[in-house]
């Protein structure tokens, strides 16, 4: 597999190993639930990173089958920062699994996507990701970031 290397990209990769050993690290720690949701925060993120290095270096444009791989898991940062606050200061208080249905949503968007033929992802970029839900993603990320912080 052929990737396009710069600085950025490079950055990029050292970005990813931190993100993968530190993640690794937490959760090898001793059972502290603090730490798993701190691990779980920094794989989202890391994934994040992943995307941006496989559209940076080319690897999504030689490897199309690739694109809209599910590595976007934005709608569960906010419960992943909210699951290390009441952690850290409630670890008695049981957390509810329904702080995971927008990003359960997200990644069968995903899922859903991933598995279509190429000319239908294609069009789903041209006409609807890109002018819309792209940005619907983006604000509805923002929106579950700042309430999950104002509960925080």
């Amino acid at each position: 597999m052929t990737a396009y290397l710069n600085l950025r990209n490079l950055f990029d990769l050292f970005c990813i190993a931190q993100g993968i050993t530190t993640a690794g690290r937490l959760l090898l720690q001793p059972r502290r639930s603090a730490h798993r949701w701190l691990a779980l925060l920094i794989v989202g993120l890391t994934c994040q990173v992943i995307d941006y290095f496989l559209s940076r270096s080319g690897i999504y444009y030689r490897n199309r089958w690739l694109y809209f791989s599910p590595l976007f898991f934005s709608w569960g940062f906010g419960a992943f920062v909210y699951g290390y606050v009441r952690a850290r200061t409630t670890p008695t208080q049981p957390f509810t699994s329904w702080h995971f249905v927008p990003l359960a949503l997200q990644i069968l968007f995903y899922l859903i996507l991933v598995f279509q033929p190429l000319p239908t992802k294609a069009w789903f970029w041209l006409t609807v990701h890109k002018p819309y839900t792209r940005y619907v993603e983006y604000y509805v990320s923002g929106l579950l970031m700042l309430s999950y912080l104002y509960l925080s």
